[in-house]
């Protein structure tokens, strides 16, 4: 399989998770009822998971087009990780929905952040996947090896989910965090292709 099918094939499941993220809880928002402040406050808790999931699935694929555009080979073990990490991208909705609804409690929030960081840890092992297919002198391996978000966003994540269970808006709080470390593209890809 090519490069560009792995994009492509990528691109249409997280074009299929927005449209899910946006079926299960755009469509959920109901109107409120009345027509007052209060009555709008109730939407604030699933507005906010989805704009956070949201972001951080778009993220994810525009990361995920930038890594791909440092690459030249695939093998078997990146089509795997890249599985992975889709696989976990695709649970995003599920928890998003779950937590939308019960912001300040415990499971759902745990459930959150495990598949936050699990998403993150996946994404880490299909830039290292990549790395091997492409060789430690690679475009890949050269822009991956002084990038820190990686590592640091595996550590908030983690943190998040300790936090969890002691604060559970945490889970929501560290991929706020996490979003903001990523919202900019690691800028050395663009640099290279200059």
């Amino acid at each position: 399989m090519s490069k560009s099918r792995v994009e492509a094939f990528t691109d249409g499941i997280i074009a299929i998770l927005i449209a899910i993220l946006i079926t299960i809880l755009v469509l959920d928002l109901r109107p409120p009822e009345g027509v007052s402040w209060s009555a709008l406050h109730q939407l604030i808790e699933p507005f906010l998971a989805y704009v956070v999931s949201f972001v951080a699935i778009a993220i994810y694929w525009n990361n995920h087009h930038h890594l791909y555009q440092t690459v030249k080979r695939i093998d078997g073990i990146v089509l795997w990780a890249n599985t992975a990490l889709l696989f976990w991208l695709s649970l995003l909705p599920f928890a998003t929905a779950w937590v939308g609804e019960n912001l300040t409690a415990m499971l759902p929030e745990l459930s959150y952040a495990i598949v936050s960081f699990m998403c993150g840890l996946t994404y880490n092992l299909l830039d290292r996947c990549l790395i091997h297919a492409n060789g430690q002198n690679s475009r890949v391996a050269v822009i991956s090896q002084h990038d820190h978000k990686r590592w640091l966003s595996l550590l908030i994540y983690f943190i998040g989910c300790l936090l969890t269970l002691v604060w559970p808006p945490a889970g929501l709080v560290a991929s706020i965090v996490v979003s903001i470390l990523w919202f900019i593209p690691n800028r050395r890809v663009e640099q290279e292709f200059r």
